[in-house]
Parts: structure tokens; C-alpha cells; sequence
């Protein structure tokens, strides 16, 4: 009876942290639990704190750095058009990290190469390859490259930033597409 008992009261104490498993998922919507054009309130809520907002008198600085399960994140808050008969709301619209903890399904993300992303993602329907361009010059990178992956269904991207064909950052943002 007592072994049960020590039992039951172990099982009671583990429970709260298996329920709380950590979302490290990212793909062309999110980042963990953040997600594009989620509302800023709900971001906040998520992030433990208020989040800057893009606006003309900041020099449209929208970005504010977010702690996640002790994972660096940035959470970029911009004014969005919603529709006709509903006002500019404060979204997320883009989502940046250099954690390695974080993930694709098929487990790509910082220190993945450009092998394993051309091999992952080579039947996708829409992504490009491209270099770089030098800081402060209007040179090509010879060390710099992005693989980008488009969701034209949810007009999102995700971003891998490339440094001698090893990503060493993800952005995932929302895309203009149109015309």
C-alpha cells in the first residue's frame, strides 16, 4: 500500500511538467507557439510582456526580443488592414530565431545545410535560392545565401538565412505577394 502511495504521489508531482511539453515547431506560420497575424494581446499573453508596435513616431521599430522556454525570439508587431467593416488591428507579421532548438517537421533549422534543406525541400511547390548581399556594399555575398520556402495559400515565407552554406537563422514573415 505504501509503494502505491509513494507511486501515486510521484505521478501527481510529474504530471504538471509532461503537460506543459514545449512547442519547438516552426514552419511557415509560426515559431513555437507565435504564430503570423496572431494578435498582439495574444502574443503578449504568450510572451509575458508588452510588445512594440511599428508606428511612424518609432521609425517603424516594431520588433521586441521574447524569451521562450529559455529560447531567444523576435516578435515583430505591425498595424494590419482586416477588412471592410473591421478596423487595423496590431498583428504579428514576422517571426526571427537563431535557436537551434527549433524545428521543421522534416527537422531542418540552424545548423542544417544547404544540402539537407536542397534534399528536404526539393519537391515543395514554390521555394528559391539566392545570394546574399555584402553589409554596407552593393555586392553579391560569396558567403551569404537564403533558402526560402513560400506559402502562397497563407501569403507567408520562411526564411533561412545561409553563412557558408550552414543557416544560422530563420525568419518567417508575412509576404506581400499580389501583383
Amino acid at each position: 500500500m505504501r509503494r502505491i502511495l509513494s507511486f501515486l504521489m510521484l505521478l501527481a508531482c510529474t504530471m504538471p511538467a509532461l503537460a506543459q511539453q514545449t512547442n519547438m515547431e516552426l514552419s511557415t506560420l509560426r515559431i513555437g507557439p507565435f504564430k503570423i497575424f496572431m494578435d498582439k494581446a495574444e502574443a503578449e499573453a504568450l510572451a509575458h510582456k508588452p510588445l512594440l508596435t511599428a508606428t511612424e513616431k518609432n521609425e517603424y521599430k516594431g520588433e521586441t526580443v521574447v524569451k521562450y522556454n529559455n529560447e531567444l525570439l523576435k516578435v515583430t508587431i505591425n498595424q494590419q488592414y482586416v477588412g471592410e467593416n473591421q478596423p487595423e488591428k496590431e498583428v504579428v507579421t514576422n517571426l526571427t530565431t537563431t535557436s537551434t532548438k527549433f524545428r521543421t517537421k522534416s527537422g531542418m533549422g540552424v545548423g542544417s545545410t544547404r544540402y539537407e534543406l536542397l534534399n528536404t525541400y526539393k519537391d515543395y511547390s514554390n521555394f528559391e535560392v539566392y545570394a546574399g548581399w555584402e553589409e554596407d556594399s552593393d555586392k553579391r555575398s560569396k558567403s551569404i545565401s537564403y533558402f526560402v520556402l513560400k506559402d502562397l495559400d497563407a501569403m507567408t515565407s520562411l526564411s533561412f538565412k545561409l553563412v557558408n552554406n550552414v543557416v544560422v537563422e530563420i525568419n518567417i514573415y508575412q509576404d506581400e505577394g499580389g501583383c
